[in-house]
């Protein structure tokens, strides 16, 4: 379970202690001295600003092939009489493709970190809660920064 909220104290063999606003089970810490996520670690010190991004999956794709199911089924797949029953199977399998490929689809969150060399994606998840939380520590570790 992540833990966050009041900040816990470590001392470092420097001048300046360490403070905790995040350490969680998936591998990502936040503090007053540096941001570290899945093999990356950030200086706190270049950290000029955090945000959360959406981004939503393109759903052209699948509603391209739910459009061209429906029309095959109206142009083509009406059994009629002299005609298979196959030209209307297809159609469906169409349809029960697009819709499982929309409903698979996922918006992805995204922790941006602005800093001297740019702006780039630090951390990514389908989980908002869990970005949003992450985004808050980053927060607070600016502000207790300084």
């Amino acid at each position: 379970m992540p833990s966050v909220g009041a900040p816990s104290s470590m001392a470092r063999s420097g001048a300046v202690a360490e403070v905790f606003f995040l350490q969680n089970s998936k591998g990502v810490t936040v503090s007053n001295l540096r941001f570290v996520t899945t093999g990356v670690t950030y200086a706190m010190a270049n950290v000029s600003s955090v945000r959360l991004e959406a981004r939503s999956p393109k759903r052209s794709g699948p509603l391209l092939i739910l459009i061209a199911s429906f029309l095959w089924w109206v142009l083509m797949g009406h059994p009629h009489p002299g005609a298979g029953h196959m030209g209307a199977y297809y159609p469906v399998c169409g349809v029960i493709a697009s819709l499982t490929w929309l409903g698979a689809q996922k918006t992805h969150f995204f922790v941006r970190v602005q800093g001297g060399g740019g702006e780039s994606d630090a951390l990514s998840s389908t989980d908002r809660a869990y970005v949003q939380q992450v985004v808050a520590a980053l927060e607070q570790a600016i502000i207790a920064r300084g």
